[in-house]
């Protein structure tokens, strides 16, 4: 029977990957993802992130992208290795989950959760895409299993660190980090024979310092590059004041979307929750309480946190996706040993409903980057490398330098600067020659008028490619 199980699950498991693969070099782009690269490109070319670049995300994206963007023989190039690169790092968060699952629960354990968290939607769509919380989701990762399987001084100092360098790629990262810290305070509590405050308070000291150390040695070299106080401001200060839209009814969207498409892996989850407070000879209690005490607090953040999309769920899918596999194994377990033979029909039954829902979930979600693709290239043809392209949230210019030094103005940074600081900034970026082509997406719509009024009159639209808008020849002197 535990063969069957690990064939069926890694077979499924081994498919979704294959898709996902697949999929990272033809699905469309993100907006977010090519912020990301613009950013990173704009440093290789020596700009400099929060002084001539604002960025409200912490530099490590920046910096790791550096290798693919000064490399990469041109736009098409770089979109396609840094999807790579994020699919590789979503490949090897896969690796750690199941190392994690096999301390629970053997290999048929390994094969569910690598099964469980692979197909979830989130992850499959914003795993292979370039963003922080890609590598900061593999971080997390290494962090639990350090923090859940070998507990001790040198790995809650280590997993203090990898969390740290977590927040350094997204702030999101908090929450799951933290409830990671009291997961494991709790349980050295618990294991400490007498002095179990002080045992406590060790266990988050060294995960404290292990975050420290990192937060020191970051601030150190930002204050080295002289980007220290831009950093405070651009993503401190604007990551607490910065709000999107109706932000509870993306929250209540995006769990009813999870829970349409991934049921089986909440319900398991749930159970396996349960099943691990209850069994002690198989799931140790330092695991369960690290697990169950991230994934408790990433729940929480989500009511908490201000922009609660798609992205931040990646922050609590590991543990998901453990307890999910240890509730699978005992549901199929229990089967197996009322009757003969039912085992098999509910593995067969679990690993459907793992697989139905959320391939159903990603045929809405077709549609390839080449339009998008089509864009960049006609962008470049119309502009040389050394002109200016003004956009607001396509960011299809890669390879050509932004307007002015909000690079990106979608409607949630419009409404943080206000209508005067966008006039300041924009009507006189736009007066420079230099700016040649203008992208007119829909959050151009959304910038004050005497912007949008300058536009057209200075602006007009390239044959065929309406919302790609040139300047106009200079009028010829009397």
């Amino acid at each position: 029977m535990r063969g069957l199980w690990i064939t069926f699950c890694g077979l499924a498991a081994l498919l979704a990957v294959a898709f996902q693969v697949e999929t990272a070099q033809v699905r469309y782009l993100d907006a977010d993802e090519l912020e990301h690269l613009n950013a990173a490109w704009l440093v290789s070319k020596g700009g400099t992130l929060y002084e001539d670049v604002f960025e409200n995300h912490p530099p490590l994206m920046a910096l790791l992208l550096q290798p693919i963007v000064r490399s990469a023989a041109g736009p098409e190039a770089m979109v396609h290795s840094a999807r790579g690169a994020m699919l590789a790092l979503a490949l090897a968060t896969l690796v750690v989950v199941g190392w994690i699952a096999a301390r629970l629960g053997g290999l048929a354990c390994t094969a569910s959760a690598v099964l469980l968290l692979a197909t979830h939607t989130f992850f499959f769509q914003k795993g292979l895409e370039v963003r922080p919380d890609v590598p900061a989701l593999l971080l997390i990762a290494v962090a639990l299993a350090l923090l859940a399987l070998r507990p001790g001084a040198m790995s809650w100092l280590a997993a203090g660190a990898l969390l740290g360098l977590a927040a350094l790629f997204t702030p999101k990262v908090v929450y799951v980090g933290a409830g990671a810290a009291l997961g494991s305070a709790v349980a050295g509590s618990i294991a400490a024979e007498r002095g179990r405050f002080a045992a406590a308070m060790r266990a988050l000291g060294w995960i404290a310092l292990g975050g420290g150390i990192v937060a020191g040695i970051a601030a150190l070299a930002m204050a080295r590059d002289g980007i220290l106080g831009g950093f405070v401001s651009d993503v401190l200060g604007t990551s607490l004041r910065m709000r999107i839209d109706d932000a509870s009814a993306f929250r209540v969207h995006y769990l009813l979307t999870t829970l349409r498409a991934n049921p089986a892996m909440w319900a398991l989850a749930l159970f396996g929750v349960i099943a691990a407070s209850r069994v002690r000879d198989r799931v140790a209690p330092t695991s369960t309480w690290v697990l169950g005490a991230s994934l408790a607090a990433g729940v929480v953040g989500l009511f908490l946190i201000q922009a609660p999309m798609r992205q931040y769920f990646l922050t609590f899918l590991v543990p998901v996706a453990c307890f999910g596999a240890l509730g699978a194994v005992r549901i199929v377990a229990w089967s197996a040993s009322v009757r003969r033979g039912a085992g098999a029909l509910v593995l067969a039954a679990v690993v459907a409903a793992v697989l139905v829902p959320p391939a159903l979930e990603l045929r809405r979600d077709a549609g390839t980057m080449q339009d998008q693709l089509g864009i960049l290239t006609k962008v470049l043809e119309l502009t040389g490398p050394e002109d200016r392209v003004f956009d607001c949230w396509t960011g299809l210019y890669l390879t050509r330098r932004p307007a002015s030094r909000h690079f990106y103005l979608n409607t949630d940074v419009q409404r943080l600067l206000g209508p005067g600081a966008l006039e300041a900034e924009v009507l006189p970026a736009l007066r420079n020659p230099e700016v040649r082509l203008v992208i007119s997406d829909e959050d151009c719509g959304h910038l004050p008028s005497s912007i949008q009024s300058y536009v057209q009159q200075e602006f007009a639209p390239v044959p065929g490619w309406p919302f790609l808008l040139l300047r106009r020849p200079a009028a010829p002197e009397p």
